[in-house]
């Protein structure tokens, strides 16, 4: 049974780093670690068969290496682009499918093209790649009317080899 529970640390809370032998022993990496004693914030949990492994604004740290903080002293202001609920899906990527989708001001389906094909080899494949095309026949029919989502897909079919 695992000693470490996942729910001791919560994204956003303010850790310590105590030590860093069953981070080094678990990742490596010791000339990019931080100084025990270095505080940071948790952005991700995640937990690796009896391992919970901890992603901070610096790095990724063995759970058993890190104290929680007590106290308010500091705060840090909240970005929810940097926690994910349910899974790790987006986080490893250089920037989030919403952050995209905001900073390019992505219609509804145009971020919903984004999130599903920068997604689908990590969560749900074949799927998500369905959802893709569902979401760019979205995208055409709230741009060119019934007429456009149906050119569209009729030029998707035709890809496929079904009409034509």
């Amino acid at each position: 049974m695992n000693a470490l529970k996942t729910d001791k640390f919560r994204v956003g809370d303010k850790v310590e780093i105590v030590k860093l032998d069953k981070t080094i022993q678990h990742f490596g990496g010791e000339e990019v670690l931080s100084p025990v004693g270095t505080r940071a914030f948790v952005t991700w949990i995640a937990e690796t068969g009896e391992e919970v492994v901890i992603d901070t604004d610096i790095y990724s740290y063995h759970a058993s290496d890190l104290v929680l903080v007590n106290g308010k002293e500091e705060t840090q202001v909240y970005n929810p682009l940097i926690a994910q609920e349910g899974g790790g899906h987006y986080k490893d990527r250089g920037i989030q499918p919403l952050e995209y989708t905001m900073q390019n001001n992505l219609s509804f389906c145009e971020g919903n093209v984004v999130k599903y094909i920068s997604r689908y080899k990590s969560k749900n494949g074949i799927e998500d790649l369905a959802k893709v095309i569902h979401y760019a026949l979205l995208a055409s029919y709230e741009v060119y009317g019934e007429q456009g989502s149906t050119e569209l897909k009729e030029k998707v079919l035709k890809l496929l080899g079904e009409h034509g």
